[in-house]
């Protein structure tokens, strides 16, 4: 060791130091402290070396001491050390105490006298002081505890010593032997055999429970898609946002197909949903589903008498609503309607028995993709007679518009558009717009055929906060809601679209409806990819000539933009501004691909990634024949040449 380290060798005594040594070889040469200030009557005292130690205690050997012969000598010191190293333990006399840095002086506690006078630099303590008033009395007596209490019966038997702290019973006077004795074997009972997990002993924490699922994606967890108008700059300026619910197997479970099929369905063939007309039904069960079943044939038939028939009496709220309902879904030119009963009917005893209805239904053409909803009912059973007193509105993504809200409807070749009187004089102009929107869409129906009808709904500010349940983004100005795989409904926001903006903002839903048919699965990474491809075919309905690239410019100058192509929708709270930028950032990448590898591979891209949930990189390598990076790369490099 070097001279000046210092080491536990510096502040213990060696094994080859002899004891009278101890005291000259502790203590380096160093220099010494300058002496501390006291005051006067308070001098400082130097310490006295210890007296040497009456006996010495041997720590208890733990093995057996090799012979004479076998002991290995304690190695030599370097002859580099000037300072010897001392036995441990350490053994008497000890030297006085020493610091690191030289010896301190032993500071005489102060007596109860000396702590009246302050210190030097301390201020002086203000007295006297007065003394403290004593109590005097006479005190009131405390209450006496008076009796009979009862008597404690006495404990018998023998009774264990306790433990202490983990440690065995205490079976003699000393727990522990006398210094120089080694410890005695443990005398006492056996510890019992210590287990652990995975071997026989504690059992696992059980996984936590999953967590409940909201009642929104409950039978029929949809996909949402959204789109948002930015009225700051030029009309044709738009961003679209989506907002993605991962479908579920929960409806399946109830007897719900989330692809739209009624329970008993077989072959694309609706089962049973009420006991044949001519039969009395006996049952409470078959006179619930038989005044279901003339209900739905009634308003088929246009009958609006027969479908408020089945009402008690006393409801007359309900009454009104269902005479409400009837006449919008008649503007909507309903064609199928499919009540069903999903369990068996139980009256409670108050004669009410409350039944989950589910119902299937088409617009316009029998053959359409239906739409469906689950809702819950509950009926009064008085004798032989049944009669509906309640009839809820759609249990998920529920209120539809025509359980809510009076509606005027224009009917075209594609397209089915309804609204409230207040807006039913932008239908015409609008319905024509639409009209258009289709035609571009349908070529882009690739991986099913396009819907009988695509179904659009203007919402006035009453009806944009009510609809469906669904809460929007401030910059929202509309949204394509799937109600299966194979039915998605359009909301556009009245105060947000006007009649000359509906032909940019419908080719952009229209592609989300035809793009994302059949598909069931959420598309987390993909965000990028479904709006992209909606954005990319509304520019080609403008001749591909692409209006918004202000808004990429914005976006990827204020450095918001981390070179990033396969982005997630925008979080809670972004900007207009910014949420233009990404989805313009969207449509660059898309038509970049589209440009580099043809758009029936850009298609087939998207198939791949965004509605069969291949990773980018296998996608990319299939489809492309080059890895992701080079792909994203070359996105990157397009997206800032054309700023």
């Amino acid at each position: 060791m070097m001279q000046g380290d210092e080491s536990d060798a510096t502040r213990h005594p060696g094994p080859d130091t002899a004891p009278d040594q101890v005291a000259d070889s502790v203590a380096p040469a160093r220099a010494p402290l300058p002496q501390q200030r006291t005051p006067a009557d308070q001098p400082v005292e130097q310490a006295v070396t210890p007296a040497a130690a009456p006996a010495t205690w041997v720590p208890p050997v733990l093995h057996p001491a090799a012979p004479p012969s076998a002991q290995t000598p304690w190695p030599p010191r370097p002859a580099t050390s000037a300072e010897p190293v001392a036995p441990w333990p350490p053994v008497g006399p000890f030297p006085p105490r020493m610091g690191n840095t030289g010896q301190h002086p032993v500071i005489r506690p102060r007596t109860s006298a000396e702590h009246l006078q302050p210190m030097p630099g301390e201020p002086a303590q203000p007295g006297p002081f007065p003394a403290a008033p004593q109590q005097t009395g006479p005190f009131p007596a405390a209450p006496q505890q008076t009796g009979p209490f009862p008597a404690v019966s006495p404990q018998t038997g023998a009774f264990p010593a306790g433990p202490h702290l983990g440690v065995p019973s205490q079976a003699g006077p000393h727990m522990y032997p006398p210094p120089g004795q080694p410890q005695p074997p443990y005398q006492g009972p056996p510890y019992p055999p210590q287990q652990y997990p995975g071997f026989g002993g504690y059992q696992p924490y059980p996984p936590p429970a999953p967590p409940r699922r909201s009642r929104i994606t409950g039978l029929r967890a949809a996909l949402l898609v959204a789109l948002a108008l930015v009225l700051v700059t030029p009309p044709a300026a738009i961003a679209f946002e989506t907002v993605r619910r991962e479908r579920t197997a929960a409806g399946t479970a109830q007897g719900v197909d989330p692809g739209g099929k009624s329970p008993g369905e077989t072959d694309g063939r609706p089962g049973a949903s009420g006991t044949p007309k001519g039969s009395a039904p006996a049952s409470v069960d078959g006179k619930v589903k038989r005044a279901l079943t003339d209900q739905g044939a009634a308003l088929l038939n246009g009958d609006a008498a027969g479908f408020v028939a089945a009402v008690d009496p006393s409801a007359g709220a309900l009454r009104e609503d269902l005479t409400r309902r009837f006449n919008s879904l008649r503007q909507l030119q309903v064609k199928v309607w499919e009540p069903t009963v999903l369990d068996a009917v139980k009256v409670a005893a108050d004669n009410t028995a409350d039944v989950i209805v589910y119902v299937k239904y088409c617009y316009v053409v029998t053959t359409c993709d239906p739409m469906n909803l689950e809702t819950k009912t509950k009926w009064s059973v008085t004798g032989d007679r049944v009669s509906l007193l309640e009839f809820g509105v759609a249990e998920d993504l529920g209120p539809r518009p025509w359980e809510r809200s009076e509606l005027r409807v224009s009917v075209g070749k594609r397209v089915v558009m309804a609204t409230t009187p207040k807006y039913a004089s932008r239908l015409g102009t609008m319905l024509s717009a639409a009209e258009k929107a289709a035609e571009l869409a349908d070529r882009y129906a690739k991986w099913s055929t396009p819907p009988s009808r695509y179904v659009v709904y203007l919402a006035g500010p009453e009806e944009w906060s009510s609809w469906y349940g669904i809460k929007q983004e401030s910059w929202v100005a509309g949204f394509a809601l799937p109600l299966t795989a194979d039915a998605t409904e359009i909301v556009l926001n009245a105060n947000r679209v006007d009649v000359k903006e509906t032909l940019d903002v419908l080719r952009h839903e229209f592609t989300h409806v035809v793009t994302l048919a059949t598909v069931e699965r959420a598309y987390d990474q993909t965000w990028w990819l479904v709006e992209g491809i909606a954005e990319y075919v509304r520019v080609q309905g403008l001749g591909g000539r692409f209006d918004d690239v202000a808004s990429v410019r914005k976006y990827v100058q204020s450095g918001r933009w981390k070179n990033e192509i396969a982005m997630d929708d925008p979080p809670e709270g972004t900007t207009s501004a910014d949420v233009s930028g990404r989805y313009g950032v969207a449509y660059l990448a898309v038509n970049r691909m589209a440009e580099r590898f043809g758009e029936e591979k850009m298609l087939e891209f998207f198939n791949r990634t965004a509605r069969q949930g291949d990773a980018l990189q296998d996608a990319a390598v299939k489809v492309y024949g080059v890895s992701w990076d080079d792909v994203a790369t070359d996105c990157v490099k397009y997206v800032r040449n054309h700023i």
